[in-house]
């Protein structure tokens, strides 16, 4: 017998046993492995990007057919609500988002669309919400939406989030050492994060973002030290009877220096309200010195200062 004969009817024997096995195999496991290995992105530690520290969502990788994971919202230094979590295949082979929220029935959601770095749930018949949906996005940041109908009105509620290490000690609050790689992105990230949990007016879910020492220089003052820092930000938003503030951001920001542990940065702040009744807007020019020190990044100083009259 020849090498190409030998050759050949060794591939007829192969094929044979492929066709024996095609038949063993489940038609729609294949399909079900590729749609839930496309959410691999998902999985680790997403930490909350509006929540005080220790707020976020821990995913477990994809094995057996399976991914687990488990929410937690901190407010105020304590555990108010929790999620545990799965996302599996149903017996349609459709990947399913189940969640069993603290204090509430499980509910399953169906995935509705499933693409390389996003994917939406769906369960019409539930109450609130009706979709669930994450989104992956650029600079290792996650974008969580739920969203439908409530008293017949369509309502969404977002919950930005940022990958972490995942640690395995407790008692850490912040981001790790080696996690902070200070960029003039990851500066403008953090700047903006602060606006976003001060709006909250509470200054414990900040103070872990402002320097034991920090040095604070307003229109009204120097304030030097933490405690110092919280008076005035207190005083602050308790404001005045005859004014409402609407909103404090952050504009035209420039990042002028950044190394391993520290970064400068200036702006131009808004603040936008009513006083009166009449509506008023006031700007001016803001420094911000940022520090990494115990694993954290700090603010260290600023100064705000108006824009003189024209």
């Amino acid at each position: 017998m020849t090498r190409h004969n030998v050759f050949r009817n060794s591939l007829r024997r192969v094929a044979a046993v492929a066709a024996v096995l095609s038949l063993a195999l489940p038609l729609g496991a294949p399909a079900q492995e590729s749609q839930l290995a496309r959410l691999g992105w998902l999985a680790g530690c997403l930490a909350s990007e509006s929540g005080e520290p220790g707020s976020g969502e821990h995913w477990l990788p994809l094995a057996g057919g399976s991914m687990f994971g488990v929410g937690r919202t901190v407010k105020s230094g304590k555990t108010v609500e929790h999620e545990f979590l799965q996302i599996r295949a149903n017996a349609d082979g459709q990947p399913v988002y189940i969640a069993l929220p603290s204090g509430q029935k499980e509910t399953t959601f169906v995935a509705a669309s499933v693409t390389a770095d996003a994917v939406l749930f769906e369960n019409p018949a539930h109450d609130f919400p009706q979709r669930v949906i994450y989104k992956a996005l650029p600079g290792d940041r996650l974008a969580a939406r739920i969203e439908g109908l409530r008293g017949g009105t369509v309502r969404g509620i977002d919950f930005p989030m940022k990958r972490v290490r995942c640690e395995t000690s407790p008692g850490t609050r912040g981001e790790p050492m080696s996690d902070i790689v200070l960029t003039p992105d990851t500066v403008v990230q953090f700047l903006h994060r602060f606006e976003q949990i001060a709006e909250k007016e509470n200054f414990d879910l900040i103070q872990d973002m402002v320097h034991e020492h920090a040095f604070f220089r307003f229109n009204d003052g120097d304030f030097v030290g933490r405690p110092a820092v919280r008076g005035v930000f207190e005083k602050t938003w308790k404001g005045s009877p005859n004014v409402r503030k609407e909103r404090f951001y952050l504009t035209d920001i420039q990042v002028l220096s950044v190394d391993a542990k520290s970064a400068t940065a200036t702006y131009t702040y808004n603040w936008e309200g009513a006083m009166d009744g009449k509506s008023f807007r006031i700007q001016g020019r803001g420094t911000r010195v940022l520090v990494v020190e115990n694993g954290r990044l700090m603010i260290i100083h600023e100064h705000l200062s108006r824009f003189p009259k024209q």
